[in-house]
């Protein structure tokens, strides 16, 4: 996460103003940061104010912003590394769902791997449900698992993922990371990083790198927490 000079600038003045905003000394700063369970020296969070660190450490600024109770992608968008949010319709739309109220029956998995049927052996839903889809084939239904994704999805939701459905910028999708099966929101940042990104702070911001095994499985089109 290489950061220019001018939204470098503009990260340290931020943290700066809630530093002082909280009348908190950099000390002080420290000592809490370590609460957090992170080492950090008064000169890292120094230099990070004055605007030298132009590759700063993603999990300090994660724990800065739990520590000024800051929004992550909130923050990078102010100093110009994230687009501003675009202001389209919600992707949860009824593109997919909804549909002259017709249940269908679909297969419920309890990952994404097993959804899209990666694992080598034999795959089998773990339950069915009845929902009203337009495109039955075209749709995995998922458990999910753990918070990273909280407030916006919660664990034991479930999802609808259309696959081979093109994620858009600030879409919420499915992704295979290296390996690791994700829901994430798809982020691109000013200089065109591909950024995964959780709704949970408690979560560091993914970049992608050039090197990585990398797959766009398919976009979140439905979220149901009621089952």
């Amino acid at each position: 996460m290489k950061l220019t000079d001018e939204a470098v600038k503009k990260l340290g003045d931020l943290l700066l103003a809630e530093r002082e905003r909280r009348k908190l000394s950099q000390a002080q700063v420290k000592i809490k940061l370590e609460g957090l369970g992170q080492l950090v020296n008064s000169s890292d969070i120094q230099r990070i104010e004055k605007g030298e660190r132009k590759t700063p450490n993603a999990i300090l600024i994660k724990n800065l912003c739990k520590l000024y109770n800051l929004d992550p992608i909130d923050l990078f968008r102010e100093i110009g590394y994230l687009d501003p949010k675009p202001k389209s319709k919600s992707q949860f739309s009824p593109e997919c769902v909804y549909e002259k109220n017709e249940m269908i029956p679909i297969k419920v998995y309890d990952s994404i791997a097993a959804g899209f049927g990666y694992p080598c052996e034999a795959v089998e839903c773990v339950e069915e449900i009845y929902i009203p889809v337009k495109n039955r084939q075209n749709v995995v239904a998922v458990r999910v698992k753990g918070d990273s994704m909280s407030p916006r999805i919660n664990e034991g939701s479930l999802i609808l993922i259309e696959k081979d459905t093109e994620i858009l910028e600030n879409e919420i999708g499915a992704f295979c990371l290296n390996g690791d099966y994700l829901v994430k929101r798809k982020v691109v940042s000013g200089s065109g990083d591909l950024i995964l990104m959780s709704e949970n702070s408690e979560y560091s911001p993914i970049l992608i790198k050039p090197h990585d095994d990398f797959q766009e499985l398919g976009k979140v089109v439905g979220i149901f927490t009621w089952f």
